[in-house]
């Protein structure tokens, strides 16, 4: 069988299930193939179920051919980098305490969704991002870069780092809080 086409959830699944200490992050999620309530729900239930060892990297979206072939959007980068900063607000609303949340975007709605379950940890949001925009978003309001090489070669990341730091300053946060990988 060809393995490189497994569902990555399905592959995190069984690699917490047949683990004790091993911890996952999928590198990047495709937010638009999986809406970001749903996508919150699965990494609460894989980080509840494994005992607090998953953690949650989205990515804006790429290769938008291919995701308009599996009846998702085709997003214009600026629709892109908007509705992944509104799916961040999304699945933390989601990992919320609040009896009832609601939110009104234009690429995401809530209407009064029960949040839940709650993780078994605090998840961190990484972002796998590297244009201006979103650089600054991952300063002010992520956990964690994870820059793709592919896309991104290694001379361009200290200049990208830099964006990040000056944004995290800008918004009081310590920039070292910001996991890097």
């Amino acid at each position: 069988s060809d393995l490189k086409f497994l569902d990555s959830w399905a592959l995190m699944a069984t690699v917490l299930a047949r683990t004790q200490r091993v911890k996952v992050i999928p590198d990047v999620a495709s937010l638009p193939l999986r809406p970001p309530a749903v996508l919150a729900k699965t990494a609460a239930s894989l980080d509840v179920i494994s005992g607090g060892r998953f953690e949650l990297a989205l990515g804006a979206g790429a290769f938008w051919q291919a995701i308009a072939a599996m009846g998702g959007p085709n997003r214009t980068p600026g629709e892109a980098a908007q509705a992944l900063e509104e799916a961040v607000e999304v699945i933390r609303l989601m990992w919320s305490d609040q009896r009832s949340v609601r939110f009104q975007g234009e690429h995401y709605r809530l209407s009064g969704v029960h949040p839940g379950p709650a993780p078994a940890h605090d998840i961190q949001i990484w972002l796998g991002v590297g244009g201006p925009r979103m650089l600054r978003f991952l300063g002010t309001k992520a956990d964690g870069w994870v820059p793709s090489n592919s896309y991104f070669p290694p001379d361009k990341l200290p200049a990208m780092q830099r964006q990040i730091d000056d944004a995290a300053l800008a918004a009081g946060r310590d920039p070292s809080a910001i996991v890097r990988d």
